[in-house]
């Protein structure tokens, strides 16, 4: 008599927009890849960003504390501010390259965005 029982939440049909759950299933494989991507390429450019930087303050770091041996100062500062120094050089120069590389990568993540959620 089609009684409505209370509490209950109604299933929904297996076949979806997408025409049977075999298509749902590649679209959101699609959707995946899409995301997939765009997390690959935020790696690869976070590499590229930091990997530089961190390889510059390890060498003057290393070369302060091959001075710091030689000369037996033991000063903390001094093995800082070389370091501080070295990076904030490096963000001077190579801080534009960086914001572009930044602002093309938001710009593919914003683009992707639709065939993330569609997955087509």
């Amino acid at each position: 008599m089609g009684r409505k029982i209370v509490g209950t939440v109604p299933r929904r049909a297996s076949r979806t927009t997408f025409g049977s759950i075999v298509d749902t299933s590649h679209a959101y494989d699609r959707g995946m890849n899409a995301l997939s991507g765009i997390i690959r390429e935020a790696l690869i450019v976070a590499a590229v960003l930091c990997f530089p930087v961190l390889v510059v303050a390890t060498m003057v770091g290393t070369a302060v504390a091959v001075m710091q041996a030689a000369t037996q100062v033991q000063e903390q500062t001094l093995t800082l501010l070389p370091k501080m120094i070295a990076v904030a050089l490096m963000l001077a120069f190579f801080g534009g390259f960086g914001l572009s590389l930044c602002g093309a990568l938001f710009a593919q993540a914003i683009a992707g965005v639709p065939e993330i959620v569609r997955g087509s």
